[in-house]
Parts: structure tokens; sequence; C-alpha cells
């Protein structure tokens, strides 16, 4: 019975080791990569499923269309053109990081009137001195040490 047994583990450890278990998995990604389907399958499927895929597909084409540079254009106009773009986005304005996320005059005194909120606490413990501070322990511990009441025999 135990020869038995141990002859079957060495199948299974020699079928893992053609299986090569140990390998690292395929990420969704790669193998979506390395599958061979294509936008027309998909929209296949859709149309089986009876479901109107013209905007789904020409959704996935207008995001995966790349640029495709016009044989009419002049290099210098592109270059010219680029280098425009690229002035522009040079100067463009920083942002305080304070203002990030806030379009309108409205919304930034909101937020800076929620902000003087927060703080206001943490403003006045700072103002307060050491000894002002809240103390967490309203029972000082070394008067009620020692005293026998119900149940506290043990410990003196």
């Amino acid at each position: 019975m135990a020869r038995r047994i141990r002859a079957r583990k060495q199948v299974i450890a020699q079928e893992a080791r053609v299986n090569n278990v140990n390998r690292a998995t395929l990420t969704i990604k790669q193998k979506a990569l390395s599958s061979s389907s294509t936008s027309g399958d998909f929209v296949d499927h859709l149309k089986n499923l009876g479901l109107n895929a013209t905007d789904a597909q020409s959704t996935a084409e207008r995001i995966t269309r790349k640029r495709v540079r016009s044989e009419s254009r002049h290099p210098d106009v592109e270059l010219a053109k680029r280098s425009g773009s690229l002035a522009a986005r040079a100067t463009t304005v920083i942002r305080d990081r304070s203002q990030m996320g806030v379009t309108t005059a409205h919304q930034l005194a909101s937020a800076n009137k929620k902000k003087a909120i927060a703080l206001r606490d943490m403003y006045a413990q700072g103002k307060a001195g050491e000894a002002d501070r809240k103390i967490l322990t309203k029972k000082p511990r070394h008067l009620f040490t020692g005293k026998r009441s119900n149940g506290t025999n043990d410990r003196r």
C-alpha cells in the first residue's frame, strides 16, 4: 500500500514538472494581447447577443486609431506647428496646489473656510501651554492605590 502511494506521488511530481506549474502566470493584459480576438469578433459576438454594436466599434476604433501623418503636409509646416505647441506647453501657468481641483471663486472660498474650521482646534492647542493641555487621566492614581474596596484586595 505504501509503495503504491509513493509511486503515485512520484507520478504527480513528474506531471507537475512537465506542466511547469511554478512558472509565473501571465497578467490579464498579456493574456489579452496574446489572444487572437479582434474588434470584429467582438462586434459579431454582440450581434449574436442581439445588441447594436456600431457605437462600441466606432468608439474602440477612435481610441485605438494611431496618428498618421499625411503625406501632403510640408515638413517645415509640421515642425513649425509642433514647435508652437511645445512653446505653449512650456509657458503654461503652474497653479498653486491649494487651488487644484477648484474651478470657481465660490468653491475656493468654501474650501478656505472649511480649512480654517478644521485648523481652528489645532491652533488653539498650539497656543495653550504645556500644563494647560488636556489631562487624560482625571484620577491621580497614587491617591487611590492601596485602599481596600469591593474586590480589590489583591493589589496593593
